[in-house]
């Protein structure tokens, strides 16, 4: 008798991985992966009632987007009043894992390619408006577990005096 070893397709087992992240990525975004060109995330008129609400902080592993390495983008829509939107403005976003290009309302204010640094980023003048104001966040996970972490409270907007925490909705590319 002849022992032998089984013959592995890493490369079909790689294919069969993706197709099967794409399927679940399709159905949560509600579109297909792709199909919209992924700048148009960060527009403050881009609609993404269709994609699924993510807990923040926490990896996105833990939640329904499961497994992923690449990219997701995380949006949040904040309204404020004239005051408010004259204010001194701060963003906080602890920590993400692994790198972050952060707008408001289509405006890049900051990124960090460092996973374990916390993220503040201040909002010049003149970004923020009265009304309907979007935070875009891409975020590059190049392995292992990916998104946003650290200390919940540290994950805000700040307004001077007012504090806005940071709950998102999720989008992948």
């Amino acid at each position: 008798m002849i022992a032998g070893v089984p013959v592995v397709n890493l490369d079909s087992m790689a294919r069969l991985r993706i197709q099967s992240v794409a399927a679940r990525v399709d159905l949560l975004q509600g579109t297909k992966v792709g199909s919209v060109n992924p700048e148009s995330f960060k527009l403050a008129d881009f609609d993404d009632s269709k994609w699924p609400v993510m807990t923040q902080p926490l990896g996105w592993e833990q939640q329904a987007l499961g497994e992923l390495d690449g990219v997701v983008w995380l949006r949040k829509t904040i309204d404020l009043t004239p005051e408010q939107s004259r204010s001194d403005a701060t963003l906080s976003l602890t920590k993400i894992d692994d790198d972050d290009i952060t707008y408001v309302n289509n405006v890049k204010v900051g990124s960090t390619n460092q996973w374990d640094a916390p993220r503040k980023y201040k909002i010049p003048a003149g970004i923020l408006k009265p009304g309907k104001n979007v935070i875009a966040v891409r975020v590059t996970d190049n392995g292992g577990g990916g998104g946003i972490y650290g200390n919940a409270a540290d994950l805000k907007l700040i307004l001077g005096k007012t504090v806005f925490p940071y709950r998102a909705n999720g989008n992948t590319r």
